[in-house]
């Protein structure tokens, strides 16, 4: 799995949204936001920006934790 879903699921589930909610927030369609979230589909940078803005947080999409060290 690619090192970016879990935290793509983590952060949406932050946000207490379904995939459907945060791909309607997001701009990102449903599908992708899925294949994202799966790790079945490399993240294009129009999207890692888009959902890195859309979360708050850096374009590395890192863990908090991973952001300290």
């Amino acid at each position: 799995m690619k090192e970016y879903a879990n935290r793509l699921r983590e952060l949406r589930e932050n946000k207490g949204l379904t995939r459907q909610e945060a791909a309607a927030q997001s701009g990102i369609s449903f599908g992708k936001l899925q294949h994202y979230e799966q790790g079945t589909t490399d993240l294009s940078t129009e999207a890692l920006v888009k959902l890195a803005d859309f979360y708050g947080v850096s374009a590395d999409l890192r863990s908090e934790e991973h952001t300290s060290e």
